[in-house]
Protein backbone atom coordinates (compact mmCIF):
# COMPACT_ATOMS: atom_id res chain seq x y z
CA UNK A 1 0.00 0.00 0.00
CA UNK A 2 2.88 2.39 0.61
CA UNK A 3 4.23 1.96 -2.92
CA UNK A 4 0.31 2.65 -4.32
CA UNK A 5 0.60 5.84 -2.25
CA UNK A 6 3.68 6.87 -3.45
CA UNK A 7 3.52 6.74 -6.40
CA UNK A 8 -0.06 8.43 -6.52
CA UNK A 9 1.58 11.34 -4.95
CA UNK A 10 4.60 11.41 -7.40
CA UNK A 11 2.26 10.88 -10.31
CA UNK A 12 0.42 13.96 -9.04
CA UNK A 13 2.74 16.03 -8.37
CA UNK A 14 5.07 15.30 -11.26
CA UNK A 15 1.78 15.94 -13.62
CA UNK A 16 1.09 19.22 -11.80
CA UNK A 17 4.15 20.87 -11.75
CA UNK A 18 5.98 19.46 -14.49
CA UNK A 19 2.84 20.49 -17.05
CA UNK A 20 2.31 23.97 -15.58
CA UNK A 21 5.66 24.78 -16.00
CA UNK A 22 6.22 23.85 -18.84
CA UNK A 23 3.28 25.36 -20.27
CA UNK A 24 3.79 28.62 -18.76
CA UNK A 25 7.74 28.51 -20.48
CA UNK A 26 5.84 27.92 -24.13
CA UNK A 27 3.15 30.31 -23.28
CA UNK A 28 5.57 33.09 -22.38
CA UNK A 29 8.15 31.95 -25.59
CA UNK A 30 5.15 32.31 -27.82
CA UNK A 31 3.57 35.53 -26.48
CA UNK A 32 7.27 37.12 -26.18
CA UNK A 33 8.21 36.45 -29.63
CA UNK A 34 4.90 36.93 -31.41
CA UNK A 35 4.95 40.26 -29.19
CA UNK A 36 8.25 41.37 -29.89
CA UNK A 37 8.09 41.04 -33.41
CA UNK A 38 4.72 42.48 -33.95
CA UNK A 39 6.07 45.38 -31.26
CA UNK A 40 9.10 45.90 -33.88
CA UNK A 41 7.22 46.13 -37.08
CA UNK A 42 4.60 48.46 -35.49
CA UNK A 43 7.45 50.53 -34.68
CA UNK A 44 9.45 50.93 -37.94
CA UNK A 45 5.71 51.43 -39.47
CA UNK A 46 4.85 53.94 -36.85
CA UNK A 47 8.08 55.80 -37.37
CA UNK A 48 7.42 56.36 -41.12
CA UNK A 49 4.04 57.46 -40.26
CA UNK A 50 4.96 60.02 -37.80
CA UNK A 51 7.26 61.25 -40.12
CA UNK A 52 4.94 61.38 -43.17
CA UNK A 53 2.10 63.29 -40.70
CA UNK A 54 4.31 65.61 -39.53
CA UNK A 55 5.53 66.85 -43.06
CA UNK A 56 1.55 66.46 -44.71
CA UNK A 57 -0.88 69.55 -45.67
CA UNK A 58 -3.72 67.08 -44.61
CA UNK A 59 -2.77 64.49 -42.02
CA UNK A 60 -6.74 63.60 -40.94
CA UNK A 61 -6.88 62.09 -44.66
CA UNK A 62 -3.89 60.03 -44.44
CA UNK A 63 -5.04 58.95 -40.84
CA UNK A 64 -8.10 57.96 -42.20
CA UNK A 65 -6.65 55.52 -45.13
CA UNK A 66 -4.67 54.42 -42.39
CA UNK A 67 -7.51 52.99 -40.46
CA UNK A 68 -9.38 51.86 -43.20
CA UNK A 69 -7.21 48.39 -42.95
CA UNK A 70 -8.78 47.79 -39.64
CA UNK A 71 -5.15 46.49 -37.85
CA UNK A 72 -4.29 49.75 -35.95
CA UNK A 73 -6.27 52.58 -34.85
CA UNK A 74 -4.63 55.84 -35.08
CA UNK A 75 -5.47 59.20 -32.93
CA UNK A 76 -3.39 62.57 -32.74
CA UNK A 77 -3.83 64.31 -29.68
CA UNK A 78 -2.20 67.62 -28.97
CA UNK A 79 1.11 67.49 -26.94
CA UNK A 80 -0.13 70.02 -23.65
CA UNK A 81 -3.35 67.17 -23.33
CA UNK A 82 -0.67 64.05 -23.41
CA UNK A 83 0.59 64.48 -20.15
CA UNK A 84 3.92 62.22 -19.14
CA UNK A 85 6.78 61.64 -16.19
CA UNK A 86 9.67 63.82 -17.11
CA UNK A 87 11.54 60.90 -17.80
CA UNK A 88 8.97 59.73 -20.46
CA UNK A 89 8.54 63.06 -21.52
CA UNK A 90 12.56 63.60 -22.45
CA UNK A 91 12.31 60.21 -24.34
CA UNK A 92 9.29 61.25 -26.27
CA UNK A 93 10.32 64.61 -27.16
CA UNK A 94 13.90 63.23 -28.73
CA UNK A 95 12.23 61.68 -31.05
CA UNK A 96 12.16 58.05 -29.92
CA UNK A 97 8.96 55.89 -30.10
CA UNK A 98 7.14 55.15 -26.37
CA UNK A 99 5.69 51.74 -26.33
CA UNK A 100 3.20 51.65 -23.08
CA UNK A 101 0.79 49.40 -21.90
CA UNK A 102 -2.63 49.74 -20.18
CA UNK A 103 -5.49 47.99 -19.63
CA UNK A 104 -7.09 48.60 -22.77
CA UNK A 105 -4.08 47.17 -24.57
CA UNK A 106 -0.82 48.17 -26.01
CA UNK A 107 -0.21 51.53 -27.42
CA UNK A 108 2.84 53.48 -29.51
CA UNK A 109 3.44 56.97 -28.88
CA UNK A 110 5.84 59.20 -31.41
CA UNK A 111 6.25 63.03 -31.37
CA UNK A 112 5.21 65.12 -33.74
CA UNK A 113 7.86 68.14 -33.52
CA UNK A 114 6.35 70.33 -36.34
CA UNK A 115 2.75 70.37 -35.09
CA UNK A 116 3.23 69.74 -31.50
CA UNK A 117 1.46 66.99 -31.51
CA UNK A 118 1.23 63.09 -29.93
CA UNK A 119 0.85 60.39 -32.71
CA UNK A 120 -0.55 57.20 -30.73
CA UNK A 121 -0.68 54.02 -32.85
CA UNK A 122 -2.66 51.16 -31.11
CA UNK A 123 -2.63 47.67 -32.73
CA UNK A 124 -6.11 46.28 -32.66
CA UNK A 125 -5.72 42.63 -32.49
CA UNK A 126 -3.31 43.79 -29.50
CA UNK A 127 -6.28 45.40 -27.83
CA UNK A 128 -8.98 42.80 -27.95
CA UNK A 129 -8.17 39.98 -25.68
CA UNK A 130 -10.21 37.42 -27.64
CA UNK A 131 -7.07 35.91 -28.98
CA UNK A 132 -4.95 35.80 -25.75
CA UNK A 133 -8.45 34.59 -24.21
CA UNK A 134 -8.49 31.49 -26.54
CA UNK A 135 -4.69 30.51 -26.11
CA UNK A 136 -5.47 30.71 -22.51
CA UNK A 137 -8.71 28.44 -22.65
CA UNK A 138 -6.31 26.07 -25.20
CA UNK A 139 -3.34 25.87 -22.64
CA UNK A 140 -6.00 25.41 -19.73
CA UNK A 141 -6.99 22.47 -21.32
CA UNK A 142 -4.35 21.01 -22.25
CA UNK A 143 -2.87 21.44 -18.66
CA UNK A 144 -5.97 19.37 -17.45
CA UNK A 145 -6.24 16.67 -20.61
CA UNK A 146 -2.27 16.40 -19.32
CA UNK A 147 -3.09 15.51 -15.91
CA UNK A 148 -6.14 13.23 -16.80
CA UNK A 149 -3.91 11.24 -19.38
CA UNK A 150 -1.22 10.64 -16.39
CA UNK A 151 -3.69 9.46 -14.23
CA UNK A 152 -5.02 7.14 -16.66
CA UNK A 153 -1.55 5.91 -17.40
CA UNK A 154 -0.91 5.21 -14.17
CA UNK A 155 -4.19 3.92 -13.09
CA UNK A 156 -4.16 1.02 -16.55
CA UNK A 157 -1.72 -1.04 -14.54
CA UNK A 158 -3.61 -0.79 -11.54
CA UNK A 159 -7.05 -1.83 -12.57
CA UNK A 160 -5.65 -4.46 -15.11
CA UNK A 161 -3.77 -5.72 -11.48
CA UNK A 162 -6.90 -5.07 -9.88
CA UNK A 163 -8.70 -7.33 -12.45
CA UNK A 164 -6.59 -10.12 -12.18
CA UNK A 165 -7.37 -10.14 -8.70
CA UNK A 166 -10.86 -10.25 -9.13
CA UNK A 167 -11.04 -12.96 -11.98
CA UNK A 168 -8.93 -14.78 -9.54
CA UNK A 169 -11.22 -14.82 -6.56
CA UNK A 170 -13.86 -15.28 -8.78
CA UNK A 171 -12.80 -18.47 -10.14
CA UNK A 172 -10.91 -19.88 -6.50
CA UNK A 173 -14.61 -19.46 -4.92
CA UNK A 174 -16.11 -21.61 -7.88
CA UNK A 175 -13.84 -24.22 -6.68
CA UNK A 176 -10.69 -23.93 -9.13
CA UNK A 177 -8.30 -24.20 -6.16
CA UNK A 178 -4.94 -24.38 -8.31
CA UNK A 179 -6.03 -20.77 -9.42
CA UNK A 180 -3.07 -18.24 -8.46
CA UNK A 181 -2.53 -14.25 -8.84
CA UNK A 182 0.33 -14.09 -11.31
CA UNK A 183 2.79 -12.25 -9.52
CA UNK A 184 4.68 -9.18 -11.30
CA UNK A 185 7.68 -7.01 -10.44
CA UNK A 186 6.19 -4.04 -10.55
CA UNK A 187 3.00 -4.10 -9.30
CA UNK A 188 1.14 -1.63 -7.35
CA UNK A 189 -0.58 -4.42 -5.01
CA UNK A 190 2.57 -7.08 -4.87
CA UNK A 191 1.40 -7.12 -1.27
CA UNK A 192 -2.14 -8.22 -1.70
CA UNK A 193 -1.80 -10.17 -4.65
CA UNK A 194 0.89 -12.12 -2.39
CA UNK A 195 -1.23 -12.87 0.25
CA UNK A 196 -3.92 -14.08 -1.57
CA UNK A 197 -1.98 -16.27 -3.25
CA UNK A 198 -0.22 -17.86 0.14
CA UNK A 199 -3.87 -17.71 1.32
CA UNK A 200 -4.74 -19.73 -1.83
CA UNK A 201 -1.93 -22.12 -0.60
CA UNK A 202 -3.09 -22.65 2.92
CA UNK A 203 -6.60 -23.25 1.84
CA UNK A 204 -6.05 -25.94 -1.31
CA UNK A 205 -3.69 -27.43 1.48
CA UNK A 206 -6.50 -27.66 3.77
CA UNK A 207 -9.02 -28.33 1.67
CA UNK A 208 -6.28 -31.57 0.25
CA UNK A 209 -5.54 -32.37 3.59
CA UNK A 210 -9.50 -32.96 4.57
CA UNK A 211 -9.33 -35.29 1.77
CA UNK A 212 -6.56 -37.30 2.71
CA UNK A 213 -7.91 -37.58 6.25
CA UNK A 214 -11.08 -38.59 4.91
CA UNK A 215 -9.91 -41.20 3.09
CA UNK A 216 -7.63 -42.58 5.43
CA UNK A 217 -9.52 -42.46 8.46
CA UNK A 218 -12.07 -44.76 6.93
CA UNK A 219 -9.60 -46.62 5.00
CA UNK A 220 -7.29 -47.17 8.69
CA UNK A 221 -10.58 -47.65 10.82
CA UNK A 222 -12.37 -49.93 8.48
CA UNK A 223 -9.71 -52.96 9.60
CA UNK A 224 -9.78 -52.56 13.44
CA UNK A 225 -13.43 -52.06 13.03
CA UNK A 226 -13.87 -55.60 11.21
CA UNK A 227 -11.33 -57.39 13.62
CA UNK A 228 -13.19 -55.79 16.47
CA UNK A 229 -16.30 -56.91 15.30
CA UNK A 230 -15.18 -60.43 14.63
CA UNK A 231 -13.62 -60.26 18.16
CA UNK A 232 -16.92 -59.78 19.49
CA UNK A 233 -18.60 -62.06 18.06
CA UNK A 234 -16.51 -64.89 18.74
CA UNK A 235 -15.78 -64.11 22.37
CA UNK A 236 -19.88 -64.61 23.06
CA UNK A 237 -19.54 -67.99 20.79
CA UNK A 238 -16.83 -69.19 22.56
CA UNK A 239 -17.14 -70.81 26.45
CA UNK A 240 -13.19 -71.90 26.42
CA UNK A 241 -11.72 -69.14 29.62
CA UNK A 242 -7.85 -69.09 27.74
CA UNK A 243 -9.87 -68.40 24.24
CA UNK A 244 -11.97 -65.72 25.75
CA UNK A 245 -8.60 -64.21 27.41
CA UNK A 246 -7.22 -64.30 23.39
CA UNK A 247 -10.13 -63.07 22.35
CA UNK A 248 -9.70 -59.84 24.83
CA UNK A 249 -6.72 -59.12 24.51
CA UNK A 250 -7.29 -58.77 20.69
CA UNK A 251 -10.16 -56.53 21.26
CA UNK A 252 -7.87 -54.35 23.62
CA UNK A 253 -5.57 -54.04 20.73
CA UNK A 254 -7.64 -52.88 18.59
CA UNK A 255 -8.93 -50.59 20.64
CA UNK A 256 -5.78 -49.27 21.17
CA UNK A 257 -4.67 -48.69 17.55
CA UNK A 258 -8.27 -46.97 16.78
CA UNK A 259 -7.69 -45.00 19.77
CA UNK A 260 -3.69 -44.13 18.67
CA UNK A 261 -5.25 -43.28 15.32
CA UNK A 262 -8.14 -41.06 16.57
CA UNK A 263 -5.45 -39.38 19.04
CA UNK A 264 -2.85 -38.82 15.77
CA UNK A 265 -6.02 -37.37 13.72
CA UNK A 266 -6.46 -34.48 16.72
CA UNK A 267 -2.93 -34.30 16.96
CA UNK A 268 -2.28 -32.97 13.53
CA UNK A 269 -5.36 -30.92 13.31
CA UNK A 270 -4.43 -28.84 15.89
CA UNK A 271 -1.27 -28.58 14.76
CA UNK A 272 -2.36 -25.73 11.86
CA UNK A 273 -4.45 -23.93 14.68
CA UNK A 274 -1.24 -24.24 16.80
CA UNK A 275 1.22 -22.77 14.45
CA UNK A 276 -1.43 -19.47 14.62
CA UNK A 277 0.33 -18.63 17.97
CA UNK A 278 4.30 -19.51 17.62
CA UNK A 279 6.31 -18.15 20.16
CA UNK A 280 9.99 -17.65 18.03
CA UNK A 281 12.75 -17.56 19.61
CA UNK A 282 16.54 -17.91 19.30
CA UNK A 283 17.06 -21.58 19.69
CA UNK A 284 20.71 -23.65 19.79
CA UNK A 285 19.87 -26.39 17.32
CA UNK A 286 22.70 -28.57 18.12
CA UNK A 287 21.65 -28.47 22.26
CA UNK A 288 17.52 -29.25 21.18
CA UNK A 289 19.10 -32.03 18.70
CA UNK A 290 20.90 -33.74 21.15
CA UNK A 291 18.60 -33.26 24.01
CA UNK A 292 15.82 -35.06 21.38
CA UNK A 293 18.80 -37.88 20.78
CA UNK A 294 19.07 -38.73 24.41
CA UNK A 295 15.56 -40.54 25.26
CA UNK A 296 16.43 -42.53 21.77
CA UNK A 297 19.33 -44.02 22.18
CA UNK A 298 17.90 -46.83 24.22
CA UNK A 299 15.33 -47.36 21.23
CA UNK A 300 17.84 -47.45 18.76
CA UNK A 301 21.31 -48.38 19.80
CA UNK A 302 22.72 -47.60 16.52
CA UNK A 303 22.11 -43.96 16.81
CA UNK A 304 25.03 -41.62 16.11
CA UNK A 305 24.91 -37.98 16.61
CA UNK A 306 27.49 -35.74 14.98
CA UNK A 307 27.01 -31.94 16.70
CA UNK A 308 28.28 -28.62 14.51
CA UNK A 309 31.62 -27.68 15.18
CA UNK A 310 30.01 -24.09 16.31
CA UNK A 311 27.03 -23.11 18.44
CA UNK A 312 24.60 -22.65 15.74
CA UNK A 313 21.24 -20.72 16.10
CA UNK A 314 17.67 -20.22 14.32
CA UNK A 315 14.88 -18.79 14.64
CA UNK A 316 11.42 -20.95 15.67
CA UNK A 317 9.13 -22.60 18.40
CA UNK A 318 10.90 -24.35 20.61
CA UNK A 319 8.18 -27.03 21.19
CA UNK A 320 7.25 -27.24 17.39
CA UNK A 321 11.63 -27.61 16.82
CA UNK A 322 11.08 -30.27 18.86
CA UNK A 323 8.54 -32.06 17.71
CA UNK A 324 9.97 -31.91 13.72
CA UNK A 325 13.54 -33.51 15.16
CA UNK A 326 11.26 -36.20 17.46
CA UNK A 327 9.29 -36.92 13.98
CA UNK A 328 12.17 -37.60 12.22
CA UNK A 329 14.29 -39.96 14.98
CA UNK A 330 11.08 -41.80 15.46
CA UNK A 331 10.77 -42.09 11.45
CA UNK A 332 14.14 -43.33 11.11
CA UNK A 333 14.20 -45.56 14.37
CA UNK A 334 11.41 -47.68 12.88
CA UNK A 335 12.76 -47.86 9.31
CA UNK A 336 16.48 -48.18 10.08
CA UNK A 337 18.05 -51.78 10.25
CA UNK A 338 21.02 -51.06 12.26
CA UNK A 339 22.34 -47.55 12.34
CA UNK A 340 20.72 -43.70 12.13
CA UNK A 341 22.89 -40.68 12.07
CA UNK A 342 21.81 -37.16 12.75
CA UNK A 343 24.05 -34.05 12.33
CA UNK A 344 23.77 -30.51 12.18
CA UNK A 345 26.63 -28.49 9.85
CA UNK A 346 26.79 -24.96 8.16
CA UNK A 347 26.23 -24.67 5.08
CA UNK A 348 27.27 -21.38 4.57
CA UNK A 349 26.98 -18.08 7.20
CA UNK A 350 23.53 -17.46 6.51
CA UNK A 351 22.33 -21.18 6.27
CA UNK A 352 22.49 -24.17 8.73
CA UNK A 353 21.28 -27.91 7.89
CA UNK A 354 19.86 -30.43 10.35
CA UNK A 355 20.58 -34.20 8.62
CA UNK A 356 18.93 -37.51 9.72
CA UNK A 357 20.09 -40.66 7.50
CA UNK A 358 19.26 -44.43 8.08
CA UNK A 359 20.58 -47.73 6.66
CA UNK A 360 16.84 -48.56 5.72
CA UNK A 361 15.25 -49.40 2.38
CA UNK A 362 15.08 -45.69 1.26
CA UNK A 363 11.98 -43.77 0.08
CA UNK A 364 11.30 -44.39 -3.62
CA UNK A 365 12.23 -41.22 -5.78
CA UNK A 366 8.53 -41.32 -7.29
CA UNK A 367 6.80 -41.61 -3.66
CA UNK A 368 8.80 -38.62 -2.16
CA UNK A 369 5.98 -36.49 -2.35
CA UNK A 370 3.56 -38.65 -1.65
CA UNK A 371 4.71 -39.21 2.32
CA UNK A 372 4.63 -35.79 2.97
CA UNK A 373 0.69 -35.68 3.03
CA UNK A 374 -0.94 -37.31 5.60
CA UNK A 375 -2.02 -41.00 6.43
CA UNK A 376 0.52 -41.85 3.06
CA UNK A 377 2.85 -44.38 3.75
CA UNK A 378 5.74 -45.52 1.52
CA UNK A 379 5.22 -49.16 0.01
CA UNK A 380 8.09 -50.61 2.36
CA UNK A 381 6.81 -54.07 4.06
CA UNK A 382 7.69 -53.20 7.19
CA UNK A 383 5.31 -49.96 7.19
CA UNK A 384 2.35 -51.73 9.43
CA UNK A 385 4.31 -49.16 11.79
CA UNK A 386 2.79 -46.06 12.72
CA UNK A 387 0.21 -44.31 10.60
CA UNK A 388 2.38 -42.41 8.19
CA UNK A 389 2.02 -38.79 9.62
CA UNK A 390 5.70 -38.72 10.59
CA UNK A 391 6.89 -36.60 7.50
CA UNK A 392 3.93 -34.88 6.95
CA UNK A 393 4.25 -33.15 10.86
CA UNK A 394 7.66 -32.61 9.68
CA UNK A 395 7.07 -30.84 6.84
CA UNK A 396 4.68 -28.60 8.21
CA UNK A 397 6.52 -26.97 11.00
CA UNK A 398 9.56 -26.95 8.50
CA UNK A 399 6.94 -24.80 6.18
CA UNK A 400 5.97 -22.66 8.87
CA UNK A 401 9.27 -21.61 10.16
CA UNK A 402 10.74 -21.01 6.66
CA UNK A 403 12.73 -24.03 6.19
CA UNK A 404 13.72 -26.14 3.13
CA UNK A 405 12.19 -29.88 3.30
CA UNK A 406 14.12 -32.56 0.81
CA UNK A 407 14.25 -36.29 0.55
CA UNK A 408 17.29 -37.44 -0.65
CA UNK A 409 19.08 -41.29 -0.79
CA UNK A 410 21.99 -41.39 1.68
CA UNK A 411 25.75 -42.05 0.43
CA UNK A 412 26.67 -43.27 3.71
CA UNK A 413 24.44 -45.38 4.78
CA UNK A 414 22.65 -46.35 1.73
CA UNK A 415 18.83 -45.37 2.84
CA UNK A 416 16.94 -42.40 3.19
CA UNK A 417 18.30 -38.89 4.38
CA UNK A 418 16.47 -35.88 5.61
CA UNK A 419 17.72 -32.95 5.44
CA UNK A 420 16.19 -29.10 6.54
CA UNK A 421 17.86 -25.93 5.57
CA UNK A 422 17.49 -23.14 8.11
CA UNK A 423 17.95 -19.62 8.23
CA UNK A 424 20.80 -19.16 10.55
CA UNK A 425 21.07 -16.53 12.91
CA UNK A 426 23.67 -14.52 14.29
CA UNK A 427 25.02 -15.93 17.75
CA UNK A 428 23.69 -13.98 20.63
CA UNK A 429 26.03 -11.30 22.43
Amino acid sequence: MRKLILSLLLVVIVSIFGLGWGLDRLFERMGDKRDADDLTLLTELGATLAVALDDAEAPQRKLMDVERSGLISVDVLARDEFSLPRELSQQLEAGQPLVLESDSGVSIYYYLARSQQVLTITPEYLRESTHALSVSLIFTMVFYSGILVLTLIWLYPLVTRLLNLRRAAQRFGEGDLDERVPLRRFSYIRDIETEFNRMADRIQTLVSDNKLLAGAVSHDLRTPLARLRFGIETLFETQDASKRREYHERIDRDLDEMEGLVATLLSYARLDQSMQVLEKRSIDLGRLVSDVCDPFREQCPGLVWQPPNETVHVEGDEKRLNMLVNNLLQNACSYAQRQVRVSVALVNPQCCRLIVEDDGSGIALEQREEVLKPFVRGSDAQQGKGFGMGLAIVSRIAQWHGATFEIQDSDALGGARIQIDFTRLPAPS
